[in-house]
This record gives C-alpha cells, sequence and structure tokens, in this order.
C-alpha cells in the first residue's frame, strides 16, 4: 500500500484546502504492466478484505442511486449481491449470507482501551440525546465494540489493521443517517505511514462520511504511462468545514466521560494549545489533517453529459468497454468501500453474462 508500483503514492498537487500540502492516497492502481496491482484499492488489501466489510444505512444510500436515475441499483436490488459475496459467522438472515466467499466474523482481537472508549462513547452518546439503535446489527457493533475491524489473525502490532474500534454518528441532530466515523488504534502516531510515537497512548481520527467538497483527476499528457494530476479540493464547502470543526469539538467531550478520563493524562494532539474557536480548529485542521482511503466517482454513473458509465457500468459512447469498482459510486456510502466494491463487481459480472446470453 506504501508502494509507488501499487498505488499513488505522491502524486496529489499541492492543495489550497491543506495549506498547500502533498498529501497521501493508498489508493491502488489499475493494471499498466505485470508489476502493477490487477484493480484497485481491493488487491491491495487483500488480506484485510473481511477487515471492512463495513457500511451503514445502506438503504438509503442506494435509494439515492435510483432516485439519480440508476435502473436496478436500488437496495433491493443490489442486496442479492452483497449476500453472493459474504459468508457471516452468524449465519445466514434475510440480510447476509453464510455461504459465500468473503469471511466476515466477529473480531479476533481487543484492546482495554478500546474497551473503555466504547463505554464512554456510549455514556456520551446517551447523555447528549443519541438514541441507542438496538436493532440486530447495532447489537452486534456493539457487542464486538462498536463495529470493531476484524484483525489478523496474528500479534504484532503493524499486523493489526488500520483501526481496532469504529462508532458512526451525527454531528446534527436533524440528519437522516450518521454523517462521521470514528476511528480508535490502541497505539500514537501521526498519520498511517509513520512511526509510532515513543510513549503509551491511543490515536482517535474521524472521517466525514458524506463529503461534498468534489475534486478532480486530469491528465498530465497524452502520455499513458505519466501519472495524472489528481486535485482533491477538501473542505471546500462550508458543510465539509462546519462538519470537520463539529468533529474537533466532539472528541474531546468524548475523552471526559468515565472509564476513559481517568486513563488519558494529556492530548497530545492538537492539545490545549487549540481552543474552540471555529477559525482556529479550522486552520488546524487545514495544517494538520492527513488522507486515508476510499476516493470514489472518478467514473460516475449515470445518463447525464458529466456522467462516464450508464446503469450496466458500460462507458458512454465508447463500444464494449465497461468499468465496474468504486469508481462508478455516484455517491460515496458511509463507512468503508470495500463491501461494495465487491457487490458492483459482482453485479457487473451477472450483467455481462446476461449480456452474453441474450444478445
Amino acid at each position: 500500500m506504501t508502494k509507488p508500483v501499487n498505488a499513488w503514492l505522491g502524486q496529489l498537487q499541492l492543495r489550497v484546502d491543506l495549506c498547500r500540502r502533498h498529501g497521501f492516497t493508498g489508493d491502488g492502481k489499475g493494471l499498466e504492466n505485470q508489476q502493477q496491482t490487477l484493480i484497485g484499492l481491493n488487491s491491495v488489501h487483500s488480506w484485510t478484505s473481511r477487515a471492512h466489510w463495513v457500511s451503514v444505512h445502506l438503504v438509503l444510500h442506494f435509494h439515492h442511486w435510483r432516485q439519480l436515475g440508476n435502473t436496478g441499483w436500488g437496495f433491493t436490488d443490489v442486496l442479492p449481491y452483497f449476500r453472493i459475496a459474504e459468508s457471516w459467522e452468524g449465519g445466514a438472515n434475510d440480510l447476509r449470507s453464510g455461504d459465500g466467499p468473503v469471511n466476515v466474523s466477529y473480531t479476533l482481537f481487543t484492546h482495554p482501551i478500546i474497551d473503555a472508549w466504547l463505554d464512554a462513547w456510549l455514556d456520551a452518546a446517551v447523555t447528549v440525546g443519541y438514541p441507542r439503535n438496538d436493532d440486530e446489527v447495532c447489537q452486534w457493533w456493539q457487542k464486538v465494540g462498536g463495529a470493531l475491524r476484524y484483525a489478523a489473525n496474528r500479534t504484532e502490532l503493524m499486523a493489526l489493521t488500520a483501526s481496532l474500534g469504529a462508532a458512526f454518528f451525527k454531528t446534527r441532530p436533524e440528519l437522516e443517517s450518521p454523517d462521521i466515523q470514528f476511528h480508535i488504534q490502541p497505539f500514537s502516531k501521526g498519520s498511517l505511514i509513520a512511526d509510532t510515537h515513543p510513549f503509551s497512548a491511543f490515536t482517535g481520527s474521524v472521517c466525514q462520511l458524506r463529503p461534498e467538497s468534489i475534486g478532480e483527476l486530469r491528465l498530465r499528457s497524452g502520455d499513458m504511462r505519466d501519472y495524472p494530476k489528481i486535485y482533491e479540493n477538501y473542505l471546500s464547502t462550508r458543510t465539509d468545514c462546519d462538519t470537520i470543526v463539529e468533529v474537533m469539538r466532539i472528541a474531546p467531550r468524548i475523552n471526559n466521560y468515565e472509564p476513559l478520563k481517568s486513563l488519558v493524562t494529556l492530548e497530545h494532539v492538537p492539545g490545549d494549545d487549540v481552543g474552540d474557536d471555529y477559525d482556529e480548529l479550522l486552520d488546524w485542521t487545514r495544517s494538520n489533517a492527513t488522507t486515508i482511503f476510499h476516493p470514489t466517482g472518478t467514473c460516475e454513473m449515470g445518463s447525464d453529459r458529466r456522467t462516464v458509465v450508464d446503469e450496466q457500468l458500460r462507458v458512454h459512447g465508447v463500444a464494449g468497454l465497461s468499468v465496474a469498482d468504486c469508481s462508478i459510486m455516484p455517491s460515496i456510502v458511509s463507512g468503508n468501500t470495500n463491501a461494495s466494491a465487491i457487490m458492483i463487481g459482482e453485479k457487473a459480472a451477472a450483467m455481462v453474462l446476461e449480456d452474453t446470453i441474450y444478445v
């Protein structure tokens, strides 16, 4: 993931949105030659595919895709393709499958700091008015630590997945579904590719699930071997700025609840030097935020002139060429994209087979 041969490392343009800093993106390349990966981020993540079977409020997401005019992409349309791929440890039910090729399991690794943080988060959520959702899925998330990731069956620190704990919730009560996702790791480091800090700590990071900011992907030249120009344009809308500032305020509140409060001696970053002022918090974010994964939509599905593929995933105006990965998403799903990417591949394969049989 951190090797240039596999991902677009260092190919982001200087960004005004993040104080003219170059960013990191661990997203996989498509096939260029025999040394490149076959298809995007999922191939880079091979052994962690089970770790990212996380998505929330799928009904709303795919209803939106269908409302945009993409026939066959509503929730009931795509659910069979999620189920085809999954082998859920708890067995099959109306939403999940027990005999697919991708094993999805309760976590094999827990950590006291994760349990303490989740207790604090649940107490804080109830105290400030967030209702607990006790449906079957949420019972599972809470039981394994708030959507804890499946950890690799090894004990070395860096064999762990990117996050051991996660929680989804809203920054504003009027929202229909959660708009942020917290990630918790039982160690401290400045970024995904940095070394761990030499002290006992945990890292609480957060991402906005449905950013409004839209980036650009431009050709650098007419040579297919030249890296593209990637402009991500983070924090370029008021909603995105408001959301990230509220996130910066929520995290310290959670840390002030027991049993977590008594475990925390100080906040390493942003620390006491950063107050509660909106502009101060936003400036700190622009100067220190880093990127992770899940950019989507560079080959958006739809029927208007700005889209790239139709509802059958065929490239507009190019016979015999289709796209089947996260780039076709009309809007990003809330949570990790791995399961949805696999669903898209399963559905694409089914459509190709149908065309072969009936055309």
